[in-house]
């Protein structure tokens, strides 16, 4: 049986910051032999705790709980044989609790837009050489961030709140019974204003490696991935009042398993932010998801 490259497994489940909402650093990608695909993705992430300074994590005791159910949905359609353009947004609900106080708020997530070139094209099997991609994604703030926000525990924060502009590599490769993919993007976030509050232009950046494996190249997939994803520091503006936003750093470790029926694949997935790497100003989480991708063939 031919093995379908599943990207689609790694570009659901990188999940951001739970603190901010955070949508998955790829944009949709076909990396088959589709014209079109369409996936839909359920999510359930606990907050465990946060990292102030570098390395340093406060993990929540049992009386804060901090959940959030996320639907995602996304598709992208092969405009030819090189270019193709994709899209996706999310719908996000969330139930905080900190002893006495208890919240629950239903938002959308931010929403993106991408266009993608095959640079490196697989006009013939080689055993190195991989396919390559090269897209431009923008992303819309639909969703709230934690500057809009009016609760307690931040349970209306949905987004970043600024639009940002991304331009991303991704290699992948199929060798027998194994296929790698690698992926590397930068961020430009620009300058925003909401309400009196003013946040100043910053970047940030995403890479991340993953590799399946399918045995006896048949419909069951399983997959291991690591994604690093840093955001630098930026100045931010309240009230005439000038403060500086810490740098933020968190890694996902991500544990897949994946079955294909025809030009469906289902995909159970286990993403941890306290396992791998250097983590910084950033909420720490644990997710489970689940997902469905249907493929149109060429």
């Amino acid at each position: 049986m031919k093995i379908f490259l599943l990207l689609i497994l790694f570009q659901v489940n990188a999940f951001g910051a739970a603190c901010c909402g955070g949508s998955s650093a790829l944009p949709s990608l076909i990396t088959g032999d589709n014209g079109a695909q369409f996936s839909v993705a359920q999510s359930l992430g606990k907050v465990v705790g946060r990292t102030y300074a570098k390395d340093q994590s406060v993990f929540y005791a049992n009386s804060k709980k901090y959940q959030t159910l996320t639907t995602s949905f996304k598709g992208a359609y092969l405009l030819s044989p090189l270019f193709q353009i994709g899209g996706g947004i999310s719908l996000i609900h969330k139930d905080n609790s900190d002893k006495s106080v208890k919240e629950s708020k239903t938002l959308l997530g931010d929403a993106d837009l991408s266009i993608t070139y095959e640079y490196l094209p697989e006009k013939f099997y080689s055993v190195w050489k991989p396919r390559g991609f090269i897209y431009f994604k923008q992303t819309f703030p639909t969703g709230k961030s934690n500057f809009e926000t009016t609760t307690t525990l931040l349970t209306d924060v949905s987004g970043k709140g600024q639009y940002s502009s991304a331009l991303g590599l991704v290699f992948s490769k199929i060798f027998k019974s194994i296929d790698w993919q690698f992926f590397s993007e930068y961020r430009y976030l620009y300058k925003e204003e909401i309400g009196k509050t003013s946040i100043a232009e910053s970047s940030a950046d995403s890479q991340g490696f993953s590799i399946g494996y399918s045995p006896n190249n048949g419909a069951i997939r399983t997959s291991i991935g690591v994604t690093r994803n840093h955001y630098n520091d930026k100045e931010i503006t309240i009230n005439n009042l000038r403060q500086n936003s810490n740098r933020e750093e968190y890694w996902d470790f991500e544990l897949g398993l994946a079955y294909m029926i025809n030009d469906s694949t289902f995909n159970l997935s286990y993403t941890d932010q306290t396992i791998l790497g250097s983590t910084e100003n950033t909420t720490l989480s644990r997710t489970i998801a689940i997902s469905w991708l249907e493929r149109w063939p060429l």
